[in-house]
């Protein structure tokens, strides 16, 4: 009578669903992944699907030169929001955006997007913005 009790004690708890720590992912950018922007944006923001305790953005231009980069980019308004400011206009052309974001579950999420712009603006000096 005690083994079928222990079976199904054990098979209760394999089928209890528990609690896993994942990977947040990118709900949504700004400006949006692959997109092509008639003029420089004021700020790369990107929202994930999970709060965050902090992040790093990097964006580079197509050449692979360094544009700004923030080793805290965490909004201090939305937990699931990353944003760096663009301090001057981008020229037009590609861009790469690089980001890491640490979830509350201790992960880091490492990704990348391209977006481009289309005006020919005044050409963004490198800045490194660390808070």
């Amino acid at each position: 009578m005690l083994r079928p009790l222990i079976m199904l004690a054990i098979l209760f708890i394999w089928l209890t669903p528990h609690p896993v720590g994942a990977h947040t992912f990118v709900d949504h950018a700004e400006p949006r992944v692959g997109q092509r922007v008639a003029t420089s944006p004021a700020f790369i923001r990107v929202w994930f699907d999970q709060g965050l305790v902090g992040g790093r953005i990097r964006i580079e231009n197509a050449a692979g030169q360094e544009i700004v980069s923030s080793t805290n980019c965490l909004s201090p308004h939305d937990k699931y929001l990353l944003e760096i400011v663009i301090p001057q206009p981008l020229p037009g052309g590609d861009y790469h955006v690089y980001y890491e974001a640490d979830d509350v579950h201790t992960h880091t999420t490492p990704g990348d997007h391209f977006f481009s712009v289309e005006s020919r603006g005044a050409a963004a000096n490198p800045v490194n913005l660390t808070e």
